[in-house]
């Protein structure tokens, strides 16, 4: 894998190294005393895809995401938790929509599975590993031979 991105050749699968931004917005968890609530925050990552087969890519990304917890009590309070970073390692399949390697746009779809860090910034507090999936989609757009911009 390490030749082929050095030493990217026609002989050697496509590789496509990809770094990104977003923005992450979260659900609310009910518990005992209200729902627990997390703040929507952006968040970014890096990545790198292998094609494996045509149109079929392997894919391998990390995610990192900074959220406060809140607790909204069902009496109307609410009250901060604590600061969290969040990391998400996948790993997983992509399908791109294509007709021929040289269409410069096209639709792709996307699943990963992997693991997602709970990192509490407060020391009493433990780490959290679980398992994670994602689904997603969106469009490629090569703007020249090494560079293009994926829309998720």
């Amino acid at each position: 894998l390490l030749l082929g991105i050095l030493f990217y050749g026609e002989s050697f699968a496509q590789v496509e190294l990809f770094g990104f931004g977003g923005y992450m917005t979260y659900s609310s968890v009910p518990v005992r005393e209200g729902n627990l609530s997390f703040e929507d925050n952006p968040n970014y990552g890096f990545g790198l895809d292998v094609e494996i087969d045509r149109g079929l890519l392997a894919e391998l990304n990390y995610t990192h995401n900074e959220t406060s917890a809140r607790l909204r009590r069902f009496n109307g309070g609410e009250e901060p938790l604590f600061d969290m970073n969040t990391h998400y390692f996948q790993l997983g399949a992509q399908y791109e929509f294509r007709r021929t390697n040289k269409q410069k746009d096209f639709p792709y779809t996307l699943v990963t599975l992997g693991a997602t860090l709970f990192d509490a910034k407060d020391a009493s507090l433990s780490d959290e590993w679980r398992f994670s999936v994602a689904f997603g989609g969106g469009g490629k757009f090569y703007l020249g031979k090494n560079i293009g911009l994926r829309i998720q």
